[in-house]
């Protein structure tokens, strides 16, 4: 498993501290699998312009522009394994919001409009209500699988 992010998110001063949670990389380390998860500290464009890794899961939360997205998922393709999945975040349907009073993030749903227009060979399938609750009393999620 690699993890990517820009910022160090995983370490002892990530968010999860400040909750007095432990941190993702005190979580593997409990459940002793330090010797299979990579953290990276990179900018995933860079990271996957250079990596000859494949992956069976991409997971893309990135800074979420409309530009930024549009360039991380053509590379995110090219470093998937067939039949692989790539999820993305902070996908807002029509962009319109989710939860009540709550701002939407448009740049993924720009994106995967702006490939569509273009012919793109794959489809951004928001996930929509789930059968757990996540936020705010709801089960909907800002959750997008790309197929195709």
């Amino acid at each position: 498993m690699v993890t990517i992010d820009v910022v160090d998110q995983n370490g002892p001063d990530s968010v999860a501290k400040s909750l007095h949670h432990a941190s993702p990389r005190e979580m593997i380390g409990m459940m002793g699998a330090e010797a299979w998860v990579s953290f990276i500290v990179e900018p995933s464009l860079s990271y996957l312009a250079r990596s000859k890794t494949k992956f069976d899961l991409i997971f893309l939360d990135g800074d979420h522009a409309a530009p930024t997205v549009y360039r991380e998922l053509p590379a995110a393709m090219r470093a998937l394994n067939p039949g692989g999945v790539i999820l993305l975040h902070d996908y807002f349907p029509e962009g319109k919001a989710l939860y009540p009073d709550r701002k939407i993030i448009p740049g993924p749903w720009l994106a995967g409009q702006r490939f569509q227009r273009e012919g793109a060979s794959f489809d951004v399938i928001p996930l929509g209500a789930l059968p757990w609750e996540t936020k705010l009393g709801s089960k909907l999620t800002v959750l997008a699988m790309v197929v195709g």
